[in-house]
C-alpha cells in the first residue's frame, strides 16, 4: 500500500461561503486538510484505490494564497522536503489556492531541482478548487481525488499541478482564466497527462472504480532549470533556514512607460523604510517583463543599463504568454543576463530562479560576484542619466 502525504495551505478548496447558493461570495481558507479529505473520500466506491491508500494529512498553513508569504513557502517547502526523504512516502499532494499555485510549483521545483541527487523520483502533486467547499457545485474533492490518483501513479514524477482533469507540470502552468473551472493552461507545450474519472473513460483492463491516468508525453521530473556546481552550492535547507530570500524585483516596459517606478527601487534613500524591516534590504535583481523579444521601453535603458554596475543582476523576460526570449551574442548583453538560463519562464517564475540562485549558489552563473557584496552609489532621482553610446549594446 502506497504512503501519500497530504499538505494542506487552505485556498478556495477549504473555503466556506455563507450562501452555499453564491459561489461567489465567500472566504478561502476555512476548512482544515483532514475534515476536506474525510469529504473526499466518503462518496467513493470501498474498493477504490484512492480510499485504501495509506494518507497522512498535514496542515501546514491556513492562508488565501493571494496573500502568499516567504514564511508559509518555507515550512511548505521544509515539509516537502521532509516528507520525500522518508522512505515510505510514494508521494505528495499540496492543496493549495489557485491565484498563486503556478509559481509554488515552481518555487518547489527548482527548489528541489538544486540537490546533488534530486529526489523527485517521487511526484509532488500541487492541486486546488475555483469554488467552496460548502457549495452544491464545489470542484475541490474532484481535484483533490484526481491529485491523489496521479501521486499514486507509477509513471508521476516531479513537480505538477493537477486541476480539472489535466496535469500540467510545473515549469509551464499558468493560471489564464480568471474563473472558469479550468483557469490553468500550458499553452503550446499543452498538458502532460489527463484524469480520466468517468465510467465510460475508463481504460481497458483498469481495476473497477479507479480512474485511470493518460499520460500525454513523459514527466521530465526534477530537470533542472539550471543548477550550480555542487562545490558552489549550499545545502537546500539554507532556503527554509534564511531569515531573508534576496530581494529580486520586476520591471514591466509598456507604452507610455515612465523610469519613476525603477528609479525608485535604485534609490537607497527610497529604501530606507525597508532597511528598517529586512535583515538584507539590498536589491540583489531586477526581472524585466519586456515587449515582444524583450525590448524595452527607452526611458526605461539607461537604469537598467545601469544596474548591472550597481551590483543589480538583470535578468530579460518577455511579458508575452508564449515562447521565450531569443537574444544573439551569448548568454550576456552588457551587464544583463539573458534568458539562456530562463528560457521560456515568465516573469514571475524568473524571479522565483533568481531568488533560488543568489541565495543557494555560491556562483551560479556568475549570479554572485565579489563586487557585488557592496552597492556603488545608485543615481539620485533628480541626477540626469545619460543614454546609451551608440557603442553600448542596449536592452531594445
Amino acid at each position: 500500500m502506497k504512503k501519500i502525504c497530504i499538505l494542506g495551505t487552505g485556498g478556495t478548496m477549504a473555503g466556506w461561503a455563507p450562501n452555499p447558493n453564491d459561489p461567489v461570495l465567500y472566504q478561502a481558507a476555512q476548512l482544515g486538510i483532514q475534515s476536506l479529505w474525510e469529504g473526499c473520500i466518503a462518496p467513493l466506491d470501498a474498493a477504490d484505490p484512492v480510499r485504501n491508500a495509506e494518507i497522512c494529512t498535514e496542515q501546514v498553513a491556513q492562508i488565501d494564497s493571494k496573500d502568499m508569504s516567504l514564511e508559509v513557502w518555507k515550512a511548505l517547502l521544509r515539509r516537502v522536503h521532509g516528507c520525500l526523504m522518508q522512505s515510505d512516502v510514494a508521494g505528495v499532494v499540496v492543496a493549495h489556492g489557485t491565484d498563486t499555485a503556478e509559481e509554488t510549483a515552481f518555487m518547489l521545483h527548482h527548489a528541489l531541482s538544486q540537490q546533488d541527487q534530486p529526489m523527485l523520483t517521487k511526484p509532488v502533486v500541487l492541486t486546488c478548487a475555483m469554488r467552496p467547499a460548502n457549495v452544491p457545485t464545489a470542484d475541490g474533492p474532484q481535484n483533490l481525488r484526481d491529485a491523489v490518483r496521479v501521486a499514486l501513479d507509477p509513471q508521476a514524477t516531479g513537480v505538477v499541478l493537477v486541476c480539472a482533469g489535466e496535469v500540467h507540470e510545473a515549469r509551464a502552468v499558468q493560471k489564464v482564466y480568471a474563473t472558469a473551472l479550468n483557469p490553468f493552461s500550458s499553452g503550446i507545450s499543452g498538458p502532460l497527462a489527463r484524469v480520466l474519472s468517468a465510467p465510460n473513460e475508463r481504460i481497458r483492463g483498469a481495476p473497477d472504480g479507479e480512474a485511470c491516468v493518460t499520460w500525454l508525453k513523459r514527466p521530465a521530473g526534477l530537470t533542472p532549470t539550471h543548477q550550480a556546481p555542487p562545490m558552489r552550492r549550499r545545502p537546500i535547507k539554507t532556503l527554509w533556514e534564511a531569515p531573508e530570500w534576496p530581494r529580486v524585483e520586476m520591471v514591466w516596459s509598456h507604452a507610455l512607460a515612465s523610469d519613476w517606478a525603477l528609479r525608485a527601487l535604485l534609490n537607497p534613500e527610497v529604501s530606507a523604510e525597508a532597511q528598517k524591516r529586512l535583515a538584507n534590504p539590498k536589491l540583489m535583481g531586477l526581472v524585466v517583463a519586456g515587449t515582444g523579444n524583450c525590448t524595452v521601453h527607452e526611458s526605461l535603458e539607461p537604469l537598467l543599463q545601469q544596474a548591472a554596475p550597481m551590483g543589480v543582476k538583470v535578468v530579460r523576460t518577455t511579458r508575452c504568454l508564449e515562447g521565450g526570449v531569443h537574444l544573439e551574442g551569448g548568454v550576456h548583453i552588457g551587464e544583463a543576463l539573458s534568458t539562456s538560463a530562463y528560457q521560456g519562464l515568465s516573469p514571475f517564475k524568473a524571479r522565483i530562479a533568481l531568488m533560488i540562485d543568489l541565495l543557494i549558489s555560491y556562483d551560479s552563473l556568475n549570479l554572485i560576484h565579489p563586487r557585488h557584496a557592496e552597492f556603488s552609489k545608485p543615481p539620485h532621482p533628480a541626477d540626469p542619466i545619460p543614454r546609451s553610446r551608440p557603442d553600448q549594446q542596449g536592452f531594445g
